[in-house]
């Protein structure tokens, strides 16, 4: 931002506000919404003297991470894996339920994408294939005794 105002305020260099901009933004490595966010966040001290946030690092954890909830989504599938085939809209309707948006309560939407659903499941290690005879979904295996 004062490399930007630098470059527009020196009345030797007579560059325009755009110029200005789009000069420090190609020299840091971007390009032309870096330079239109520069723009934004000069205008935004000056108006309101707030500088803009850094995010860097943040991000929003994951519900998974509550072994009582990853618990329970294991749980509802192991029992829909005993009777057919898992999808992805399992887990969709399963957070939907009302008794299960009251335990989450305000930890989650009302309701998750598709492709969220997608990334639980290879969260939680379920992967798509062919449930074969001598599967063990319970995660247990057990070896056939012969018996003489």
């Amino acid at each position: 931002m004062v490399r930007t105002l630098n470059l527009y305020l020196n009345p030797e260099l007579s560059n325009s506000w755009r110029e200005a901009s789009l000069l420090v933004s190609k020299a840091a490595g971007h390009g032309m919404n870096h330079a239109c966010n520069l723009r934004h966040w000069i205008l935004r001290f000056l108006n309101l003297g707030k500088f803009p946030l850094h995010c860097y690092g943040t991000f929003n954890s994951s519900i998974l991470q509550d072994e009582d909830i990853a618990q329970a989504i294991q749980l509802h599938l192991l029992e829909i894996g005993k009777t057919g085939y898992i999808w992805a809209q399992d887990i969709v309707d399963y957070i939907a339920k009302p008794e299960v948006q009251e335990k989450l309560a305000g930890k989650a939407r009302t309701t998750i994408h598709h492709r969220t659903a997608c990334r639980w499941l290879k969260k939680l290690n379920w992967q798509y294939t062919w449930k074969k005879n001598g599967m063990y979904v319970d995660g247990h295996e057990r070896k056939d005794v012969i018996q003489y």
